[in-house]
Order: structure tokens, then C-alpha cells, then sequence
């Protein structure tokens, strides 16, 4: 199974710790605007469980649409003064899917603010079955 996560905050760091020991996972794929976060992230783990270091990959979007789970964690943790986090997290997950089209198979996680209006953008701009989208946050 491959999972990418897109974003490597907090959150996003946080998911790639629990997830990178995780045996049914054959490929974990690390995403951020930021590349270089993101391949610290991988040496952190590396270095954490160094028996899944061929597992664990640093790319970029494209490369996350034969994923099988899909978790958007990034985003506006906070909105700039005059605007509303919605805004800039829909522009977020608008951005993702100019770049990623994921399988017809694949299901997302969408860890953000607010939770339901941003699952409903993902499944807007995926183009997926509804069954395919959970969104998560708060």
C-alpha cells in the first residue's frame, strides 16, 4: 500500500512518525512546498525505524496519484489578518489537485479547518466517490 502526506507540519509529522512503522505500508511518500522539511523528515525517520528506510520517499505531487491513501495535512493554520481560513485552505487544496489526480481507488484524509467545508472542496476538485473523502479536524 502507498500512502503519501502532503504537508509535513506538525500535524503531518506527527502522522509519518505513526505511520512509517507500519508493515502494510510499502511506500511512504513525504510532500511539502518546502523540500528540504520534508527530507529532514525523512532522515528523522530514518533514523527512527532504520529497517524502513527504503520505504520512506521525499516527492512531490504528481508522484502521490497512484497512492492508495492520501493525507492532506497542510494548509493556513492561521489566516492573515482580513481573511478567513477557509479562503486560504480552499486555495490550498485547490493548488493540490492542479498537480495531483488521484485514483478512482484511492481515499483521502483531509486534516484542516474546517473540516467539513474542506472535504467537500477535495471531493469538488478529486472528482472522487464521496465514500472516498473523510475529512478531519476542528
Amino acid at each position: 500500500m502507498k500512502v503519501a502526506i502532503i504537508g509535513i507540519g506538525r500535524i503531518g509529522s506527527a502522522t509519518a512518525f505513526c505511520l512509517a512503522n507500519e508493515e502494510r505500508i510499502d511506500k511512504l511518500l513525504l510532500i511539502n512546498r518546502t523540500k528540504t522539511k520534508a527530507e529532514c523528515l525523512r532522515m528523522d525517520l530514518m533514523g527512527t525505524f532504520p529497517k524502513r528506510g527504503g520505504v520512506i520517499k521525499v516527492g512531490n505531487l504528481s508522484q502521490a496519484s497512484d497512492s492508495d491513501i492520501i493525507i492532506i495535512t497542510g494548509g493556513a493554520l492561521y489566516a492573515t489578518y482580513g481573511t478567513h481560513v477557509l479562503e486560504e485552505n480552499k486555495k490550498y487544496i485547490k493548488d493540490i489537485f492542479r498537480q495531483l489526480v488521484p485514483k478512482k481507488t484511492a481515499n483521502i484524509i483531509v486534516i484542516g479547518s474546517p473540516p467539513d467545508k474542506l472535504a467537500f472542496v477535495t471531493l469538488q476538485e478529486s472528482k472522487l466517490n464521496p465514500k472516498h473523502i473523510i475529512g478531519f479536524g476542528g
